[in-house]
């Protein structure tokens, strides 16, 4: 059997080898090309322009390679600068921005609609193999934190009228009149509410997701959903996975064929085990289902060049039993184009795992 002819397949013999692909104008075959012979069997399409361009998807079928959109939800400065009412609000009271992350406010319900419906267009015309939901959390600059970050100076929302309005609503809980300020009431919630402010912000982002990912399979019943999560150990920073991001991993296990924590080692400064050891903790809560993304180069312009032997190591640690296989972030292949030793590193590596998964199978 194929691999890629069913990703649905049995999820230890069949590997996800995937590139989060932002853009590419070059021509596709040539890439299809190199990356069937790598081992790459699917792509995880960042822009909708790429989504959407048919020779592209074509080429992908003719290839057997499995086409995920990437659905950015709560991340989007292109609405943000038409209606800025929509901005997410931080417990210091200001605009939900940190460098490029500008983030709505989860519980504006035209904007919801407004982002269900884009998808679902989407999926009507273009019928992915899969749909990848990214940003769907929270207002956290994560990119930037460090594993001895402080977790109290780590900003939480979203605390505008609207979120605490729903809120107390929802909870049945009452913030006092008297409380003036956002900082003043986001007090008092981490006081007098904190685990319930809590649950709600897990449940706001769960459902958003959970509903999304059923009305795009009443479209598409066998479509693959994935979603992108904030690499975060349990209790790190305060349960900030939690606490801060909103992401209850549990809860997306219930309905998500696949989890992919963004465990970029090298922008965060973490050595490989931290990401086998990452994904044996999230793999808890969905087994075997695991698709943590790897750096392949660089992310930032101050961070170190990523060598091939800590490359090989990063795979090593991605390709662990825990796993369902692995992707790879590219902000633009080409950038490959000169690293034969990464690439044949990667072949092997993949080719390893498949013939090790194949023959545990079959044993």
């Amino acid at each position: 059997m194929d691999e890629t002819a069913n990703l649905r397949g049995n999820r230890i013999a069949h590997l996800i080898a995937g590139v989060k692909l932002f853009d590419w104008d070059g021509p596709t075959k040539p890439l299809f090309d190199e990356w069937r012979e790598l081992g790459i069997n699917s792509v995880f399409a960042v822009s909708d322009r790429l989504a959407a361009d048919r020779g592209f998807r074509q080429q992908a079928a003719d290839q057997g390679i499995a086409v995920f959109i990437v659905a950015q939800l709560l991340m989007n400065q292109r609405a943000l600068e038409a209606n800025p009412e929509l901005y997410a609000i931080t417990d210091k009271g200001e605009r939900a921005i940190e460098d490029w992350a500008h983030f709505v406010c989860p519980t504006r319900p035209e904007y919801r609609r407004a982002r269900y419906d884009h998808f679902r267009r989407l999926v009507e015309t273009q019928q992915p193999d899969g749909i990848s939901l990214d940003f769907i959390r929270h207002f956290v600059f994560w990119e930037k934190l460090r594993a001895d970050s402080p977790a109290e100076r780590i900003l939480e929302s979203c605390f505008c009228d609207s979120c605490l309005q729903q809120f107390q609503a929802d909870s049945g809980l009452h913030i006092p009149a008297r409380l003036s300020g956002t900082a003043e009431r986001a007090a008092w919630l981490r006081q007098e509410a904190h685990r319930e402010f809590i649950e709600w912000k897990c449940r706001l982002i769960s459902d958003w997701a959970a509903d999304l990912a059923s009305e795009l399979k009443s479209i598409k019943p066998d479509l693959l959903v994935n979603i992108h999560t904030v690499p975060w150990l349990p209790g790190e920073y305060d349960d900030g996975l939690r606490r801060v991001a909103g992401q209850d991993l549990a809860a997306f296990a219930g309905f998500a064929d696949y989890l992919s924590p963004m465990t970029y080692a090298g922008m965060l400064q973490r050595d490989p085990p931290w990401i086998s050891q990452l994904v044996a903790t999230q793999a808890k809560v969905a087994p075997g289902r695991l698709l943590p993304c790897i750096q392949l180069r660089p992310i930032g312009e101050t961070e170190a060049a990523i060598s091939d032997e800590l490359f090989a190591r990063y795979i090593d640690a991605a390709l662990t039993p825990d796993s369902a296989g692995l992707l790879l972030f590219a902000w633009d292949w080409q950038q490959l184009a000169g690293e034969a030793t990464k690439k044949a590193i990667l072949q092997g590596r993949l080719a390893a795992a498949r013939e090790a998964r194949n023959n545990s199978t079959l044993g």
